[in-house]
């Protein structure tokens, strides 16, 4: 498992309270058992939850959303193979192809179930387009 380095920026005539956390894609699908696991995932997620009480002015969450029939997954694209890269033939770009994850409204797009996540808090949808 990668290693999470904290940074500390000091004070530098910001208002004390102008911070914020900006959690990255806790979602099932990247967690053990998911269709694009990282191995360990789960186990950052009490970390996170403890970071969470540091006084955030904002806590931001990104959440892979993608449509049933986005571009980067290899299902989508015969003639592709699995984490190569691929020119796609409607846009003619070079996509990597990946497993099918985080498909608006499944499980595996949902949050990890341990992660708290509070209805003020800001949720960024990324890659919501077929294309």
């Amino acid at each position: 498992m990668g290693r999470i380095k904290l940074l500390r920026m000091e004070n530098q005539g910001r208002e004390k309270n102008d911070s914020a956390l900006i959690i990255v894609d806790m979602q099932n699908d990247f967690c053990e058992g998911g269709s694009l696991a990282v191995s360990g995932g789960s186990s950052i997620v009490p970390l996170i939850n403890e970071l969470r009480k540091k006084g955030w002015k904002r806590i931001f969450l990104t959440s892979d959303w993608h449509p049933q029939l986005h571009m980067s997954f290899h299902v989508n694209n015969p003639g592709s193979e699995l984490f190569k890269p691929f020119v796609v033939p409607e846009s003619g770009e070079t996509q990597v192809m990946w497993p099918v994850h985080c498909v608006q409204n499944s499980i595996g797009a949902q949050f990890h179930p341990d992660l708290i996540v509070d209805k003020e808090n800001d949720i960024i949808d990324l890659e919501m387009h077929t294309k």
